[in-house]
């Protein structure tokens, strides 16, 4: 009775051992990762997440099943995006991470879109994001007008479509608004040169919240895309 106790107490210990090894492997990958995506990309505050168990059993395999990658920053296209979520499956384990089938999320910030409307209308503009869409403001013949936007996916690329206008408060067509702004506004293509592979299926606005300005939050899949160059795309 002793003996198959002692038996017992060996196998609990080495599994627990085993389960240890397993974890800490993992965790070793996975800030190793974050380390060598952060230097062979513009991403910045890189984390990894592997799920499922064992990691080692992945290891040997060659390939993960699970893998989160989450960055607080990167740049698409020239665009700078942030609050980058990726979920992938079958990732390889040597760089450049090759995902078989994964899904992006990522934030395109007020900001960002500021730059690319101002450029495109000439003039002065401020965005919100709040729960009724994004609005853009500016001044025309010294007069307040608010352009209602609304961010959608076209042909593949990042738009937005001016879905109403506002002047001192009332909403009027978009069209009677004088020296084109509306039409300038309209079809606006945020840059975002994605890698072969990924593809853009949804755009939704994000309200400012605490200290997030918010902005688009892009969505897309991809299959046979490298990590590292979703980031430096």
């Amino acid at each position: 009775m002793r003996f198959f106790r002692r038996l017992l107490i060996t196998v609990v210990v080495l599994a627990l051992l085993a389960v240890a090894a397993d974890r800490v492997a993992a965790w070793a990958f996975e800030r190793s990762f974050a380390h060598e995506a952060t230097a062979q990309s513009d991403a910045r505050d890189v984390s990894a997440k592997i799920h499922g168990f064992p990691f080692l059993t992945q290891l040997w395999s060659g390939s993960l099943d699970d893998v989160t990658v989450r960055a607080g920053s990167a740049s698409f296209g020239g665009t700078t995006v942030t609050d980058v979520d990726v979920e992938g499956s079958g990732v390889s384990l040597t760089s450049p991470y090759v995902v078989d089938d994964g899904t992006v999320e990522a934030t395109v910030p007020v900001s960002a879109l500021e730059q690319q409307v101002a450029a495109r209308s000439k003039a002065d503009v401020t965005i919100e994001a709040t729960d009724d869409g994004l609005v853009a403001t500016t001044k025309v013949l010294g007069i307040g007008v608010g352009l209602v936007l609304e961010p959608k996916v076209t042909d593949g690329a990042l738009a937005v479509d001016v879905k109403a206008a506002k002047v001192a408060g009332a909403t009027v067509s978009a069209d009677s608004l004088p020296g084109g702004l509306a039409s300038t506004v309209d079809g606006l293509k945020v840059p975002l040169d994605l890698p072969d592979g990924v593809t853009l299926t949804g755009a939704d606005v994000v309200p400012a919240s605490g200290g997030s300005e918010g902005g688009i939050r892009a969505t897309a899949t991809g299959k046979g895309v490298a990590l590292e160059h979703l980031a430096s795309s």
